[in-house]
């Protein structure tokens, strides 16, 4: 209450009192809209939203919205820091010894338990469930098995988005596999789930078991082992179907080779909404064998993407795996709304550039692949990433760029650009990002062009999912 009371007070002069007393014929009672707008401002805050939602029936209804709306069981590494630093234990990078932190683990399991029940209200309002990092081998908690899964699946009717990050496909307990494939989903989402324990087996039973009246799926950074891809030719028959991808990396597309190749199938049914050009980690001779089929399907699915991504350092920066993105026929992608290509380390004075020169030329090369009079093509993003060690020194690399030539060669190559060039800069989180907005903005001609809207300039922390292996915004 204390929580409600000091939000109130903020918009009101009238005590918190006044409002939930009953109502006398000298008292005004808080008016439905405002206490709804109330909780709405209060979307992101969990605990005020905990407190409202015991103040009275309307603010459970409207906080419980907000509460149960999006759900998130993630194991963090925070906590497992704490658990190192009290009882030395050693970590690797795919390998927890002794690990006993179960709290997202229990947490999931103790929320599939509720749902166990003839009704709960609280579900009704569930539209998105994102898992992160659970179902670790080492861990110590047993699921509960002895469930009605198919009870607990019809008590989230509004649930239309499942998210699975960082996750290990053989380790899920069974009869969890059997509730996220039980639920009537719209969108499907895969980031950085491990397959490389039997991948065919559980690449198979994914697509398998997927609905038929699912609208869309995601892949992103699937892992396997690159000497391992299975052939999937004898399952051709699976899949074989009607495809829909909000967002597909050349990681992930490794893996359906065999069944995607437009050279093989006829009858091949799939879109893309975005794809990620990521750098392939494998051997050069594998790289050949495999861009031609990645040529061949981004100009099958060409006509259907509407943003592209280019990775110049993601997983990692390797000089020698640039030039396979100037393999790729590109000319089809006629209805690409945008293109963010990054992270382009800006390296010119420390390094004489030995990092930004081939990416800069693999980011042109891409770009010149795009047909130049696409109608549809509203902006191109650029990302940089000054190595200066001192904060003058990443100033110093930022004035020191040909900014414009950037925006004049972009502005030739595609003449219905509407944004010329976004600049995204990253920077450490919580660092001051001023001095490096104004470096650019001192720029001959940046501002104006900034003015115009020709250019934007923007900072971006380092914990944005970008340089990562996470899936980026999509809106980014």
């Amino acid at each position: 209450m204390n929580i409600f009371n000091r939000s109130l007070e903020r918009l009101l002069p009238t005590s918190l009192k006044q409002f939930l007393s009953p109502v006398e014929d000298n008292r005004t009672p808080l008016p439905p809209e405002l206490l709804d707008r109330i909780i709405d401002s209060l979307h992101d805050d969990r605990r005020a939203l905990l407190a409202l939602s015991l103040a009275s029936k309307r603010t459970l209804v409207r906080s419980r919205a907000h509460l149960f709306t999006k759900l998130e069981f993630k194991y963090t590494d925070t906590a497992f820091e704490a658990l190192v630093a009290k009882q030395k234990i050693a970590r690797t990078r795919y390998f927890y010894t002794k690990l006993e932190i179960d709290d997202a683990d229990r947490h999931f399991d103790d929320f599939l338990a509720l749902l166990d029940a003839p009704w709960t209200s609280f579900a009704l309002t569930t539209q998105s469930i994102h898992i992160n990092g659970l179902f670790h081998r080492t861990r110590r908690h047993e699921y509960r098995p002895n469930k009605n899964i198919p009870l607990i699946a019809a008590n989230l009717p509004n649930l239309k988005t499942l998210c699975l990050t960082s996750i290990l496909w053989p380790c899920i307990p069974r009869h969890i596999a059997d509730f996220f494939f039980e639920l009537d989903l719209a969108h499907m989402q895969l980031d950085s789930v491990d397959f490389t324990m039997h991948p065919q087996n559980g690449f198979v039973e994914l697509f398998r078991r997927l609905q038929p009246a699912i609208k869309s799926v995601t892949l992103y950074n699937l892992q396997f082992y690159d000497e391992e891809i299975p052939d999937l030719s004898k399952e051709l028959s699976i899949f074989q179907l009607r495809m829909q991808f909000e967002s597909l990396d050349t990681c992930s597309l490794l893996l359906l080779k065999d069944v995607w190749d437009p050279l093989r199938t006829k009858h091949l049914e799939v879109t893309v909404d975005s794809f990620h050009l990521r750098l392939i980690p494998m051997t050069i001779r594998d790289r050949e064998l495999y861009t031609p089929f990645m040529s061949r399907f981004l100009q099958h699915v060409g006509p259907s993407l509407q943003r592209l991504f280019v990775k110049l350092s993601d997983p990692y920066f390797a000089s020698e795996a640039l030039p396979y993105y100037g393999s790729l026929d590109l000319s089809r992608c006629i209805n690409v709304r945008s293109v963010h290509i990054g992270t382009i380390t800006l390296d010119g004075i420390s390094r004489s550039g030995e990092q930004m020169k081939p990416m800069l030329s693999a980011a042109w090369n891409v770009l010149s692949r795009l047909p130049s009079n696409s109608p549809s093509l509203e902006k191109v993003a650029l990302t940089f990433d000054a190595v200066g060690q001192t904060s003058e020194g990443k100033v110093a690399e930022l004035a020191r760029f040909a900014w414009l030539d950037v925006v004049g060669r972009l502005q030739n190559m595609f003449p219905n650009l509407k944004v010329a060039v976004r600049f995204m800069y990253y920077a450490v989180d919580g660092e001051d990002f001023a001095p490096y907005v104004e470096a650019l903005r001192h720029v001959p001609g940046m501002r104006h062009l900034e003015e115009k809207g020709v250019v934007s300039l923007e900072m971006v922390p380092w914990s944005s999912p970008w340089p990562h292996d996470r899936l980026p915004d999509q809106d980014a």
